[in-house]
């Protein structure tokens, strides 16, 4: 198991995030408000893709072993569907900007 503190973006509270991994299946929690309702909360995300920003100093050399439990779990087979999602979302965005642009070229004629 390990437990991270993240300083929050007011840095008025700290954040309990806390990987472990069975298996496959690895598991990760935050005290946040996001993460009580369900929600992937940014804390989780920005360690599982290595943003250490937030990390209170002492916990950033446990990042290469959060590194090797993420490899090949179930969360790293997700995380990539995210990922790919993302990337399709910021192509249909770029088209819809597009298509927008022609459509007031279009309109302006």
């Amino acid at each position: 198991m390990l437990k991270f503190a993240i300083n929050s973006s007011s840095g008025d509270d700290l954040y309990i995030v806390t990987f472990s991994r069975e298996g496959d299946n690895m598991t990760a929690t935050c005290t946040c408000a996001a993460a009580k309702h369900g929600m992937a909360c940014k804390h989780r995300l920005n360690l599982l893709y290595g943003d250490i920003t937030d990390v209170e100093s002492g916990d950033t050399d446990l990042m290469h072993t959060l590194s090797e439990m993420f490899a090949q779990s179930d969360v790293e087979t997700v995380l990539a569907d995210l990922n790919a999602l993302e990337t399709q979302k910021k192509d249909i965005d770029r088209q819809i900007k597009a298509a927008k642009k022609r459509l007031g070229t279009a309109l302006s004629d």
